[in-house]
């Protein structure tokens, strides 16, 4: 993934879409069930997170990270994105 263009500004999803593409481009046949069974998680999950109907935890985005095999600086970049997408205040 290219690290130029991610920032922490960068909505998690579109991180998950560009790795997709990415993969994709690589294999034609390449699709998002294969990304789902890459990331260990059911391709409706990988669905709803895509499509923003459900969140992803921490724990999750760390899973995702290790499962995709980011450097450690879009490791950051992604782990960021999650927590301010889904940061509570009180």
């Amino acid at each position: 993934m290219t690290t130029q263009t991610l920032t922490p500004r960068t909505p998690y999803r579109e991180i998950l879409i560009r790795a997709l593409n990415e993969r994709m481009q690589a294999n034609p046949r390449y699709s998002m069930r294969a990304f789902a069974r890459d990331l260990k998680m059911s391709p409706a999950t990988l669905s709803l997170v895509i499509n923003g109907k459900k969140g992803l935890s921490p724990l999750a985005a760390d899973r995702i990270v290790k499962r995709l095999g980011f450097s450690k600086t879009e490791a950051q970049v992604f782990s960021a994105a999650v927590s301010a997408q889904h940061a509570r205040s009180k």
